[in-house]
């Protein structure tokens, strides 16, 4: 890993990611509670972190029982992948340049596959991902990449990147 993203790891106090891949740290988790419907339990109304994607970083095939909003702080630009059900797969370039068409914030609805990875030749890309409610592991569920190929053909060279661990 280049050292820029050790610096930020350090200064950040980042981790890496146990499901995920990348590094990460969570900022905010909110005090106010709440029963949502699709929850058995009362959790925290929101949650945010800081995620790193480095040289080899990449945020595998999975998807939330949540919606998460994805903001783009600093370095070089993301792509992010974006699967929902009934819809034609949306390859979207996170960045700052947004006159060039690359988008600072992006939405990801509950139930949407996804997968991003820094865009070749970046040194790193430091975004920040908010959830309402706040995440847990339990929300996560990881997604069989070749499954996607299969599916997707049109996306193949971009999936081969998240050919699992």
């Amino acid at each position: 890993m280049k050292s820029k993203c050790n610096e930020i790891i350090k200064l950040l106090g980042l981790e890496e990611h146990p499901c995920e891949g990348g590094f990460f740290k969570r900022t905010y988790t909110a005090q106010e509670c709440n029963k949502f419907a699709k929850w058995e339990t009362e959790r925290p109304i929101s949650s945010a972190i800081f995620y790193l994607f480095g040289e080899n970083a990449l945020s595998y095939p999975h998807s939330l029982r949540q919606d998460e909003i994805w903001h783009f702080y600093s370095g070089d630009s993301i792509e992010l992948l974006l699967i929902k059900q009934n819809k034609e797969p949306e390859l979207i370039i996170m960045g700052s340049d947004i006159l060039q068409g690359e988008k600072p914030q992006v939405v990801i609805t509950a139930g949407t596959i996804f997968c991003a990875k820094l865009r070749e030749g970046g040194d790193y890309g430091l975004i920040g991902a908010t959830l309402a409610p706040a995440f847990a592991y339990t929300d996560y569920q990881a997604v069989e990449c070749s499954a996607l190929i299969t599916k997707y053909p049109k996306f193949k060279d971009f999936l081969n990147h998240f050919k699992q661990k």
